[in-house]
């Protein structure tokens, strides 16, 4: 494979404990690529990444899944992998096949054992991560608090790339914190206007924003020093710093989207080709200590 086809390959995994929607998510994902003509699901049996007869009669990954799929000409290829205890060796062994990984977050719900199993053994691996929250039209109010309080339990720092517009039934969209747009969905048919954040939102958003800065200033030096000094920082000069801080391991993005409703998921595909690593990334930053750089 060529140099620039490498660069564009993005070999994702999807990670988290049972029940946080790997399978649902990945489903969204190749609907939302137009690798699928409808939406599968694991409830009714159409879905095509848990295609085993247990799988289907009991609702659950079994084993890991693969899939490939392109979006902006960029090739990913998918790995499902199970949650649950029974079945996370599989989940372990097929960790090196990643090149990054999308890690599944259930804030109503916490963090389970399964998910710190994965977390620390992902951490070994010195796997990159962006975090998902995919099930946003059940979860309820105060949902960026319960997820902070989640990283702190992981002992890690996150960063918000967006803020949710609404939760439960109303959830309806996100805001995007770098550009300061609002991406809003039409029901559950996966199409979007990008538009004005919403009024009652705004301050909530600047503040996020503000943090947003404030978080990515702190890992390069030249960002600090223009942000103290009043300067502006362009979305450009945040991306390049959020992607080296993610692909060494110093940075988790956050964001937020559900499944079943394809609200969110191309953001999270974009987020994917903006943020972990390519294959020519992986073996220049295997090496880095989360901690020291």
């Amino acid at each position: 494979m060529a140099t620039a086809e490498l660069e564009k390959l993005r070999n994702v995994g999807l990670l988290g404990q049972g029940g946080s929607g790997k399978t649902s998510l990945g489903e969204a994902m190749l609907f939302a690529a137009g690798l699928t003509q409808r939406l599968g699901k694991v409830q009714d049996g159409t879905s095509v990444l848990d295609h085993e007869p247990e799988e289907i009669k009991h609702y659950v990954s079994i084993s890991t899944a693969f899939h490939s799929l392109t979006w902006k000409k960029h090739p990913f290829q998918l790995i499902d992998t199970p949650g649950y205890a029974a079945f996370l060796a599989d989940s372990i062994n097929c960790m090196r096949a990643f090149g990054g990984a999308v890690f599944l977050l259930n804030p109503s719900v916490g963090l389970r054992v399964e998910s710190e199993r994965l977390w620390a053994r992902a951490d070994e691996s010195r796997i990159s991560r962006l975090l998902f929250a995919s099930k946003m039209d059940h979860e309820q109010d105060n949902v960026v608090e319960r997820i902070d309080s989640v990283l702190g339990s992981l002992e890690i720092k996150g960063v918000h790339l967006q803020l949710p517009i609404g939760v439960e039934a109303n959830f309806k969209g996100v805001v995007d914190l770098l550009s300061m747009k609002a991406y809003l969905y039409e029901g559950d048919s996966g199409k979007f206007v990008e538009g004005e954040i919403p009024g009652d939102l705004k301050n909530a958003a600047e503040e996020m924003r503000q943090k947003l800065m404030e978080s990515v200033s702190e890992t390069d030096d030249e960002l600090l020093e223009k942000y103290l000094d009043g300067k502006e920082i362009s979305i450009d000069e945040l991306k390049k710093a959020i992607r080296e801080q993610t692909c060494q391991r110093k940075l988790y993005p956050i964001l937020y989207g559900s499944a079943l409703k394809q609200i969110g998921i191309p953001q999270l595909l974009d987020a994917v080709i903006d943020y972990l690593p390519s294959p020519l990334d992986e073996g220049e930053v295997a090496g880095t200590n989360p901690t020291t750089g």
